[in-house]
């Protein structure tokens, strides 16, 4: 073998082991997270309140059988709290949404409830939060607007948020937004009672009919409303 070739040889051969040696630790680094997942999972997340609009933010460890839950109220601002039904001191009912979740190495989701609160973090041209200094320059939209859209939030029905968050930004009269947030409540509560009919919530979708008739009517509902009725009807027979 030629003599000169040696060296080259032998730096090729140190590269190759140093690429080999990289490749398992990395290996067992990934091993060593997902373990730690496994083992000792961490879940993450932020909830959202539909009758506060308060969010909180959430960390549980678990570790040798021991769970520890580190929540963080976030408060929401004033400018749009002051507009919201007190629905939930009243009724002594609370619930939270996952806005988000991360569990462990797995990483993250994002829930229906995100739709909603990614308005709140909207910043306009003067770095302002959007939607609070819209409230505080239209008070009276804010207050027909925010408990609308906690109606909406109460019944989960974020979905239906987007269309009612722009029609208001471009600042209607009192008469249309009022005119149109019943046309989107209504449609909006057909297509919740029609989520849960689907999935067999018969007590679900009937209140989800009970407040979209708060709205007006349609067919569809009253076809809805006879479909559940029916349902019901089925397992009150079957009923032993």
């Amino acid at each position: 073998m030629n003599n000169a070739t040696t060296p080259t040889i032998a730096r090729a051969s140190n590269w190759m082991g140093l690429l080999v040696a990289g490749c398992v630790i990395f290996a067992l680094g990934w091993l060593a997270l997902i373990v730690v997942g496994i083992f000792f999972p961490s879940h993450r997340g932020t909830e959202f309140s539909p009758y506060s609009f308060n969010k909180r933010e959430f960390e549980t460890r678990s570790w040798l059988g021991r769970t520890v839950v580190q929540p963080s109220t976030l408060a929401c601002p004033r400018e749009i709290s002051k507009h919201l039904t007190n629905a939930a001191r009243t009724s002594g009912i609370d619930r939270w949404d996952l806005i988000e979740h991360s569990n462990g190495v797995w990483g993250s989701e994002q829930f229906e409830a995100s739709i909603l609160s990614s308005y709140f973090k909207m910043l306009n041209h003067d770095r302002d939060f959007f939607w609070e200094k819209w409230s505080a320059e239209h008070p009276e939209l804010a207050k027909i607007l925010w408990p609308a859209v906690q109606q909406l939030a109460i019944y989960q029905a974020y979905f239906a948020i987007p269309e009612l968050m722009q029609l208001a930004e471009r600042c209607p009269s009192t008469s249309e937004l009022k005119r149109e947030i019943a046309s989107i409540s209504l449609h909006a509560g057909l297509d919740q009672g029609q989520r849960h009919l689907a999935k067999r919530e018969l007590d679900e979708a009937r209140m989800a009919i009970e407040w979209a008739k708060n709205f007006g009517s349609s067919p569809a509902l009253e076809l809805l409303e006879s479909n559940v009725r029916a349902e019901l009807a089925k397992l009150s027979h079957s009923a032993p």
